[in-house]
């Protein structure tokens, strides 16, 4: 091997080397948010509306450098004489470490005097579905034309791994009953944050 092809050789293996190293150090905004979709249900069969309320979350398989200020929920009242009520005001984002923060529902029209005034609870008629995007009362910051959006992520990437939850109040009134029939659950939806494996990201690995 002559001195030039050494001279090569050692520049190739470095540019690799530092290509990896930033593609590894990228990786400390890159997370994943997996939703404990067992822990749900559990709760819903153990207050026996399993077969009342259905819970579901949009969420992204991977969040690079964007992550999400907001989250996506559906509930589906899969009933056929029941209305089923979310009490926003009653809700609550918690972390690990046991902090509660406000939830609020996004509007398009929010404002900042709005977050003075109680939430409207949202009604879910019998058979029926009702999307809504959720984010902390903490993030919330004048945008444009004073309309109020979330700044930060709901959790702070630096610190994955962690745990943090969503409690939905909930209000079940039975229709076919005129008085009496309101029955109130919290449900506790458990998420996790995790980094990206470094091994997840290379070209080369036949899961990425």
């Amino acid at each position: 091997m002559t001195e030039l092809d050494l001279l090569i050789l050692t520049i190739y293996v470095i540019t690799v080397i530092y290509v990896l190293y930033q593609m590894i150090d990228s990786l400390e905004a890159k997370t994943t948010i997996s939703f404990d979709r067992a822990a749900v249900q559990a709760q819903l069969e153990e207050r026996e509306i399993a077969s009342l309320v259905d819970l579901k979350f949009s969420l992204a398989s991977r969040y690079d450098y964007s992550q999400p200020k907001t989250l996506s929920v559906t509930i589906q009242n899969k009933s056929k004489h029941a209305a089923i009520y979310v009490d926003w005001d009653r809700c609550a984002f918690t972390d690990n470490k046991g902090q509660a923060r406000r939830v609020i529902r996004m509007t398009p029209d929010r404002r900042l005097e709005d977050l003075f005034q109680p939430q409207m609870s949202s009604t879910v008629t019998p058979g029926s579905s009702l999307s809504a995007t959720v984010t902390a009362e903490d993030l919330l910051k004048p945008g444009a034309n004073d309309t109020l959006e979330p700044k930060s992520p709901l959790v702070d990437p630096k610190k994955a791994p962690l745990n943090f939850a969503l409690y939905i109040a909930l209000r079940v009134a039975n229709l076919e009953v005129e008085t009496g029939g309101d029955r109130f659950y919290t449900i506790a939806c458990p998420f996790r944050m995790a980094p990206v494996p470094w091994h997840d990201a290379l070209p080369f690995n036949p899961k990425g």
